[in-house]
């Protein structure tokens, strides 16, 4: 049994999560929700890193601009931090994967990633603004 909000795996018997104090769900619930959140229909990989700081600006940076998305990968990075995208240990570098209509306006936000003085127009140092250089946001 598994809780749905913190993937707590819990022995059979066991109803509901202490710390969470919700219903459990079974092992095949959990695969099944799990699916589904990642299925964004049609879909391109905007951005790839086997750097996990790397990854969670580069969410950041969409869950700011409003732009759906979903990571593949990022689970064997948090469980082997050193071997993440290295190809000879069999891993592969955790990937962000975007509607197909988002995919051009996510790759321009994500390229301050790879050069800091390429900010898209409204963004300053990750954060969208509102375009004028007084640093307030109105």
């Amino acid at each position: 049994m598994i809780c749905p909000d913190c993937q707590g795996e819990f022995r059979d018997g066991i109803t509901t999560c202490p710390e969470c104090d919700v219903e459990l769900i079974s092992a095949q619930e959990a695969a099944r929700r799990e699916a589904e959140a990642h299925d964004l229909g049609p879909s391109a990989t905007v951005f790839a890193t086997p750097d996990a700081l790397e990854l969670r600006r580069a969410e950041g940076l969409l869950e700011e601009a409003g732009i759906p998305f979903s990571a593949h990968n990022e689970r064997a990075m948090e469980l082997f931090p050193n071997t993440a995208g290295s190809p000879e240990a069999g891993f592969q570098d955790a990937r962000l994967q975007v509607p197909e209509n988002h995919a051009a306006r996510a790759r321009r936000i994500l390229a301050v990633l790879e050069d800091p003085n390429e900010l898209p127009e409204g963004f300053r140092s990750g954060t969208a603004e509102d375009g004028d250089d007084d640093g307030e946001t109105d």
